[in-house]
């Protein structure tokens, strides 16, 4: 692709894509399609906006996804070639994903490579964040739950003492300080614990 032909072009601006943003977005999904057969990766989709565009590129192996999106080429001059947002993704749909990042359209490619060859710790990193948040609602379920004397043990074994400060702090203080102990999963009474804290928890559809 010949970028010098784009770059610092004015780009026309109507209610529906003229010719000159036709013919750069022809250029762009074919460049595209390169780069990423390149690094042994799929163009899986190609998203057409107005004036603007989003891709997705899959390897193929294990079906982890990159989501790819340039600014509006009307008013973000240059933008699309000097800062195209990168991130990875969940799965094909996935459209929140992991946090953006930026690079070159010329790096895009690499890119993809580079954030798909860690996806195995963007995976691990949203089964934590998963945990977490369950473990919380376990939590905070048990302590609405919990009788006098089981919420006087967890005082007990976790060292707060119910008479420095308020109800709602104290409560407080107790779901940090069991949250900050089980929420490492290499904790030997990882288990133990869901297991403890799941007595009064009744919804479908939490497993761990």
């Amino acid at each position: 692709m010949n970028y010098n032909k784009w770059l610092n072009h004015t780009f026309s601006s109507s209610s529906y894509p003229l010719e000159d943003y036709i013919e750069f977005q022809k250029e762009m999904k074919k460049d595209l399609k390169k780069m990423a057969k390149k690094e042994n990766l799929v163009l899986h989709s190609f998203n057409k906006n107005h004036y603007e565009f989003t891709a997705v590129i899959k390897d193929v192996n294990t079906d982890n996804c990159v989501y790819i999106s340039i600014s509006d080429v009307r008013f973000f001059k240059n933008a699309w070639y000097d800062n195209v947002l990168v991130r990875r993704m969940k799965h094909e749909r996935d459209w929140i994903g992991g946090s953006n990042m930026c690079c070159k359209w010329i790096d895009v490619g690499k890119k993809a490579k580079e954030l798909l060859s860690n996806f195995n710790e963007f995976s691990e990193s949203i089964t934590n964040e998963k945990f977490n948040e369950e473990l919380d609602s376990l939590v905070n379920n048990y302590i609405n739950n919990c009788s006098d004397k089981e919420w006087k043990e967890l005082l007990c074994d976790f060292n707060i003492d119910e008479d420095e400060c308020y109800m709602g702090e104290t409560r407080k203080n107790l779901s940090d300080a069991i949250l900050e102990y089980y929420s490492d999963t290499n904790n030997p009474s990882y288990n133990d614990a869901v297991k403890k804290f799941s007595k009064y928890f009744e919804k479908e559809g939490i497993e761990f």
